[in-house]
């Protein structure tokens, strides 16, 4: 049985001494930050420099076409949509 005991120890020992490491170095902030990076040489340099898929931008615009009588109280609003203007 003191066999057992002296494994049992040395694994809380062990246990502990990983779980102060992980909470004083913080290795998923660390991974996260590095990843993430937008510097030259970096992953998410090189996705954002050149997307392996086409990014566009849709921009809808909405003409109101009744103000005057809306603001009167006659009319229910009516807006005329204008686009999709499209960027890439």
């Amino acid at each position: 049985m003191e066999g057992g005991s002296v494994f049992l120890g040395f694994g809380g020992l062990l246990l502990g001494l990983v779980a102060c490491l992980i909470a004083v170095l913080d290795p998923y902030g660390l991974i996260l930050s590095h990843t993430l990076s937008l510097s030259e040489g970096s992953y998410a340099f090189g996705l954002w420099k050149k997307p392996p898929v086409p990014i566009y931008l849709r921009v809808y615009v909405f003409n109101v076409t009744n103000s005057d009588a809306f603001l009167k109280g006659e009319e229910r609003l009516r807006l005329e949509e204008i686009g999709p203007y499209v960027y890439r």
